[in-house]
């Protein structure tokens, strides 16, 4: 139980979404990408042990991952509005 420990793998009500929409997909998606880094980088969980609680194939994690991982990068390495580069 790990990841009751650690607060992570509990579903997160996305309340400014609309129901039956690519929105809520898109919120599901992020909120699975989300969690996937949290369990990797937070709870030590393996990728095998992550697709498991997910309950998508290992595949399908790497390739979330990766994509989650990359827009976490730019996001990190942007500026925020009104901020200058040194």
């Amino acid at each position: 139980m790990r990841v009751a420990q650690i607060g992570i793998g509990e579903h997160h009500d996305h309340g400014a979404v609309r129901p039956g929409g690519a929105e809520v997909h898109l919120a599901h998606q992020a909120a699975d990408d989300a969690r996937a880094i949290e369990l990797r980088a937070f709870g030590g969980l393996s990728f095998d042990e992550i697709a498991q609680l997910l309950e998508i194939s290992r595949a399908t994690l790497a390739r979330d991952y990766r994509g989650a991982q990359a827009w976490l990068y730019r996001k990190l390495e942007m500026p925020e509005a009104g901020e200058r580069s040194p």
